[in-house]
């Protein structure tokens, strides 16, 4: 699994997600969220990624 995200993230800006998996030849979903590491707390809400065929077990997302 190969995820790129920036590692530090601005209140109110957009950034890039990406999610990549090989070798799969079934649908997977992945949730993602932003969690303050300092406080172990999540600090968004949860988005699902769909990885299939249709799109080649990649998606990028802005979140």
């Amino acid at each position: 699994v190969l995820v790129t995200a920036p590692n530090i993230i601005h209140v109110d800006i957009a950034v890039s997600v990406a999610i990549q998996v090989e070798g799969l030849t079934s649908d997977i979903k992945m949730e993602v969220y932003f969690e303050n590491q300092l406080k172990a707390k999540n600090c968004s809400r949860p988005e699902t990624f769909t990885l299939n065929s249709n799109n080649k077990y990649m998606e990028v997302r802005k979140l």
